[in-house]
């Protein structure tokens, strides 16, 4: 085989000939480079992850899997498999909150292909080691730790497979529904990158990319054509181009972007996003190739995005129609370089199964445009067939069949699936269309497989939940999928007949477990489920014929357009109803529970707003919080459907008022301790000489000292009356802080600053910032001094009153929070709480503490840097604020970098405790205590 089809030789030629040029770089959710490996370093990565490979007993021709984040690590575990001379399959990527869902699909499918190794995260690996299955399966379960793994050997070399030998598998409509997993040989995927770079490529240009390596448009066109073809590749998480779509634009300014690759629903939804005018300069005159496919490709959607981005120098030309599908690589026909997408207007009536694509003479409402997929690849041949699969003349509508030099082997393990789509070496799409003047037109599919933003769904497998769910009390069941003209893609739709008359209170409990069951498993949203009485499914020949029941459907009972949000109230709260329960657990939800006293807390909440955005593509009021209830957040999403709330009974109780200790009610009231009576050094003097009175310290801080001691034994104190006297004088000199607190930080002279001031200077690159401090008196000062030079921070720190209360007001602040943050703003978040059951636990000074994820969550999620502040109080009134550099978030998931950066505080905080528990309010101190070490709380 020659080096120009072999997939390692070409990457190898690469980190020989050109080992100091960039060859992938990795964003976060700021936009930063998170990796960036040379074609040289590339080449080291993928075999010491191919000799991990070899560790866990994979030999030549082996199934493994892959199921990991969108990161270099899957990059290099893949690229490590095909070394290893492994046959790799990249699932789709691990949801957090659907472990379980996660780890049957994966358990399923390395039953289905007998594979030898998985590789995956740490807790999908966790749960696997305890499972009996994978033990009597014989199949590995790993993770890749590049840091740890060893260099191979000099003479482990790469495993040399044959041109027709499988080189991976690839995963089609077998992601959702039957397992369909096409074989692809070295051949075939090496033809096909050479074919498509001719097409469309400019040599030197970058490769953008944002879709998941799971999907063969992520795979081929953003990550294998740029490494084989030696070019830089740039790549941004799905899941981080949800959150931020204009991350995207930004990539393709900074590098000179080239090429990317977005599903039809990818261009309405930028669009949806993306304000106008721009906020920031994006450039996009560099990127000539936008390849649109993976579903059916729209003129609505095209003209759109165009309009859109014109002004961000987007050419006329960039928008490139293509065809193709998992089974023959990735595309087989594509609109050549310099030429635009063709729109060809026919008459609507006569596009359906073996008519003809009539040309319009004149443009009107009967139109309809159909979208050129370009010209076939060279050694392509496309047939258009009618239902007795004889040849259709151009302009002629039918299936659409393939013969191709790069078409798959055969579905692994599935002989009988194969065997459907194979006549006489004719690959049979399913998907009806014509040719025009030699160029491909596809007017959609024609079985019935459910394309929802580019992601194949198997009617069957949401057929398949409703039945079980109805059990004998169900009859047929019909799913289909009706195209959604403003979300660009279809909407998934269940039908099912009922055998008798059923109450509404059982009705919309199916609806819900439905509803939940079809998220977990094929990890969509239905738009619309109806219960039908028996007889309403259309049947033929004992078949039930989707085409037919889809038009019933839209006929009798016209589905609401996913993003009118005023269409169904029923439908939208059944819809926040089974979001809640994905996050707070299979509870029972009432329109009127408060979303806090089912369980949530701030972090819960911002999961489920966040969520809220990307399914609906609104944002949520803050006035939400204050009836945080399913009713009244389906009235702030259709404000014209719904009654005005009604507060929940279990919403915004009155706090509870505290009574004020007796030292601090003398210190208010006292003249001589308020801050305006006295200049700033006079009155810490003068409050330092009356703490030192033994009568006033063993009448008003008895405890308090007590308290003290007890932390000066748990830390070691050394000095024990000196710390005394820091926490005396930093918990009393609040009196005084309003007139130090009045100037930015470093021009009073009572103020000292040491860290980098870059950190506390308003920035200009977009990147938020959370400074955490400590619950302290002397964490105001700190908030002040920087609302002084120039920043507005928000504060996120402890409310007085009930749990209940305490966490809907948090629940506010962490949201907008995020939301700062995404402007690149400043937040401040007391970080040393430890409150609920989640986090990470660490040793603490002979006890455990918990250390909640929230501040890193929000940091990971938004891109911002995580920084450290501590703020000391000397006897003379002297201040010092010290702002540490930011924690390192490391390399991994989100998931391992919200846990390093969790950690990496916890340790700070460890260190830097015995200098800092003085300055402590004294109620925070003994609830520390009392978690750390309950049995030196005595009676303080």
């Amino acid at each position: 085989m020659s080096e120009r089809l072999s997939l390692m030789a070409a990457i190898h030629r690469h980190a020989t000939e050109q080992p100091g040029q960039r060859a992938l770089v990795f964003l976060d959710v700021a936009g930063t480079e998170k990796t960036i490996a040379t074609f040289a370093a590339l080449m080291a990565d993928l075999r010491r992850a191919a000799w991990v490979w070899h560790q866990q007993e994979v030999q030549p021709g082996d199934v493994v899997l892959l199921a990991l984040d969108h990161s270099y690590d899957l990059v290099v575990a893949f690229l490590g498999a095909l070394y290893a001379g492994a046959v790799p399959v990249i699932l789709p990527y691990p949801r957090p909150r659907q472990m379980d869902a996660d780890h049957q699909r994966l358990l399923a499918l390395a039953d289905h292909t007998h594979a030898r190794a998985v590789l995956t995260t740490e807790p999908i690996a966790t749960r696997a080691a305890i499972q009996d299955e994978w033990a009597r399966s014989g199949c590995r379960v790993c993770v890749l730790d590049l840091t740890q793994a060893d260099v191979p050997p000099p003479g482990f070399n790469s495993y040399e497979r044959s041109d027709d030998a499988p080189l991976y598998l690839q995963l089609t409509s077998g992601t959702t529904g039957t397992q369909k997993l096409a074989v692809l040989s070295q051949k075939a995927v090496m033809l096909n990158i050479e074919r498509l770079f001719e097409a469309r490529h400019r040599a030197g240009g970058a490769v953008i990319g944002c879709m998941p390596f799971s999907h063969d448009g992520g795979l081929v066109l953003c990550l294998l054509i740029p490494l084989v073809m030696g070019q830089l590749s740039v790549h941004l998480s799905p899941a981080n181009w949800v959150a931020r779509p204009e991350l995207l634009l930004a990539a393709v300014t900074t590098y000179q972007g080239g090429v990317t690759f977005l599903p039809n629903f990818a261009l309405s939804f930028m669009v949806r996003r993306i304000a106008y005018p721009f906020p920031a300069p994006y450039d996009l005159s560099s990127l000539h190739t936008i390849i649109v496919g993976a579903e059916l490709v729209t003129y609505a959607s095209l003209a759109s995005f165009q309009q859109h981005f014109t002004a961000c120098n987007l050419q006329d030309r960039a928008l490139c129609g293509t065809y193709g599908m998992a089974e023959q690589v990735v595309n087989v026909s594509i609109t050549p370089l310099g030429r635009p997408t063709r729109v060809d207007w026919v008459v609507h009536d006569l596009v359906r199964a073996d008519a003809t694509a009539t040309s319009v003479q004149q443009i009107d409402t009967e139109s309809l445009a159909v979208i050129g997929c370009g010209m076939p690849l060279p050694d392509v041949e496309v047939m258009i067939v009618n239902r007795e699969r004889s040849p259709l003349p151009e302009r002629h509508i039918g299936e659409v069949l393939l013969r191709t030099p790069f078409c798959f082997d055969r579905y692994y393990g599935r002989p009988d699936l194969t065997a459907q789509v194979m006549r006489d070496g004719w690959y049979c799409t399913g998907d009806l269309g014509y040719l025009a003047e030699g160029e491909l037109f596809i007017l959609g599919r024609k079985d019935d497989l459910i394309i929802v933003g580019g992601q194949n769904i198997q009617p069957q497998a949401i057929e398949e939940v409703a039945t079980a769910v109805l059990e004998q009390r169900g009859r047929l069941a019909v799913a289909f999928g009706v195209r959604d003209e403003a979300l660009g893609t279809q909407s998934p739709v269940l039908v099912c007949e009922t055998r008798d008359e059923e109450s509404a209170d059982q009705l919309a409990a199916w609806r819900a477990e439905i509803v939940r069951q079809v998220n977990d498993v094929l990890d969509i949203t239905l738009a619309d489920i109806r219960f039908v009485p028996k007889g309403w499914v259309v049947q033929s020949d004992a078949k039930i014929g989707r085409a037919a029941n889809r038009e019933k459907y839209l006929v009798e009972r016209p589905l609401p357009a996913p993003t009118d949000l005023l269409s169904s109230e029923v439908s939208l709260s059944d819809r926040i109803v089974h979001l809640w329960q994905s996050l707070l657990g299979d509870v029972p939800i009432n329109p009127d529970d408060n979303f806090f006293a089912l369980g949530g807390d701030s972090l819960t909440s911002l999961h489920m707003l966040l969520e809220i955005e990307e399914q609906f593509g609104v944002k949520v009021d803050p006035e939400f919080f204050q009836s945080p209830t399913v009713a009244n957040l389906v009235r702030l999403l259709s404000p014209e459907q719904a009654a005005p709330p009604t507060p929940s009974a279990t919403s915004h109780k009155t706090p509870v008022a505290s009574r004020t200790p007796r030292h601090r009610r003398l210190i208010e009231r006292g003249p001589l301790f308020r801050g305006h009576a006295l200049p700033y050094g006079l009155g810490v003097r003068l409050q330092r000489a009356w703490l030192a009175t033994p009568g006033v310290r063993h009448r008003l801080f008895r405890r308090e000292i007590e308290l003290l001691n007890r932390w000066g034994d748990l830390v070691g104190e050394q000095h024990p009356e000196a710390a005394i006297r820091q926490s005396l004088l930093a918990n009393t000199w609040a009196s005084w802080r309003n007139q130090v607190l009045s100037v930015p930080l470093g021009t009073s002279p009572w103020v000292a600053v040491q860290g980098d001031p870059t950190l506390w200077a308003p920035r200009r690159d977009g990147r938020g910032i959370i400074f955490l401090v400590l619950h302290s008196e002397l964490s105001v000062l700190f908030v002040r001094s920087l609302t002084a030079g120039g920043h507005q921070p928000l504060f996120i720190r402890g409310w007085t009153g009930d749990m209940e209360t305490r966490t809907q007001d948090r629940s506010v602040q962490v949201y907008r929070a995020y939301q700062s943050l995404r402007r690149g703003e400043t937040v401040i978040i007391a970080g040393d709480g430890g409150k609920g059951k989640q986090g990470i636990t660490v040793p603490f000074f002979g006890g455990q503490r918990l250390f909640r994820q929230g501040a890193a969550e929000l940091a990971v999620q938004t891109g911002s840097l995580l920084v450290p502040v501590f703020c000391t109080l000397a006897t003379t009134g002297q201040v010092t604020i010290e702002v540490s550099a930011p924690l390192s978030a490391g390399s991994g998931s989100s998931q391992a970098q919200i846990k390093t950066l969790t950690r990496a505080y916890a340790d700070l905080l460890v260190e830097r405790w015995p200098r800092v528990y003085s300055y402590m309010a004294w109620g925070n101190l003994a609830r520390w205590l009392k978690k750390v070490a309950p049995d030196k709380c005595g009676a303080g």
